[in-house]
């Protein structure tokens, strides 16, 4: 864990896991998977700012050329994310503990459309 060998070498003190833990949930804090975003080089980032200046003065005849599409998955049974479940000891075979499983995910559907002014 990061903060604890910071704190250890800043402190010159050995901290259980347990304790970085409590002294973060007291301030509030909230430990959780980093969020994700696409990397993109600084030549990308400038063109991302400018692309919304391309179309101020686009007239009407040509925002109706214009045509914006999106996908969509829909998995049948299963969440394609990293699944959590908290328990105590000797209860890890319960029931409400257990997340099922089924051969290829289950399947899933993908909608694509298409909309034009």
């Amino acid at each position: 864990m990061e903060i604890k060998s910071k704190f250890e070498k800043s402190f010159m003190i050995t901290v259980s896991r347990s304790t970085i833990s409590r002294l973060l949930s007291n301030f509030e804090l909230i430990t959780a998977k980093p969020a994700q975003k696409p990397l993109l080089r600084p030549q990308n980032i400038v063109k991302r700012k400018k692309l919304p200046e391309k179309f101020l003065g686009i007239s009407n005849d040509t925002l109706d050329t214009i045509i914006f599409s999106d996908g969509c998955k829909f998995n049948l049974f299963t969440s394609d994310g990293i699944r959590h479940v908290c328990y105590l000891p000797g209860e890890r075979y319960k029931f409400e503990n257990i997340v099922g499983t089924v051969k290829h995910d289950g399947g899933s559907i993908m909608f694509w459309g298409c909309i034009s002014s």
